[in-house]
């Protein structure tokens, strides 16, 4: 491996643990954001089911969350199926151009806010 090629191990190495950092904060949000609609549909109830604005807001902030967690962890499945024995992603161009598949299929189904997760980590890549 030349000095450019660990280089670029060094980056995604790097970014792949931010990528399990940042898993993890999501999912934290998700639970919190999952205890807040609970509370906002038990305010509904007790409000005579008058909450409506703030019962969708919290449903649309936890889905929201849920989609951006399951975007994050389908890009860190590709990370681990192109890593190898040593933690190194030898095949990174295999992993650009998954994602970019992904995130075309994204646009092409009018999913944008999958496919503006997938390009932000596209654009973090080497």
């Amino acid at each position: 491996m030349n000095k450019s090629d660990l280089e670029i191990q060094k980056k995604l190495v790097a970014l792949f643990i931010r990528l399990e950092n940042e898993i993890k904060i999501n999912d934290s949000a998700t639970t919190k954001l999952g205890w807040k609609q609970r509370n906002e549909l038990i305010s509904h109830v007790y409000s005579e089911y008058n909450n409506h604005d703030k019962l969708n807001s919290a449903r649309t902030q936890w889905n929201n969350s849920v989609v951006k967690s399951n975007v994050l962890k389908w890009i860190y499945n590709l990370f681990i199926e192109n890593r190898d024995l040593y933690g190194y992603f030898e095949y990174h161009e295999k992993i650009i151009a998954d994602l970019n598949n992904l995130k075309e299929k994204a646009i092409e189904k009018e999913e944008y806010e999958i496919a503006d997760i997938l390009n932000e980590w596209l654009l973090k890549l080497p």
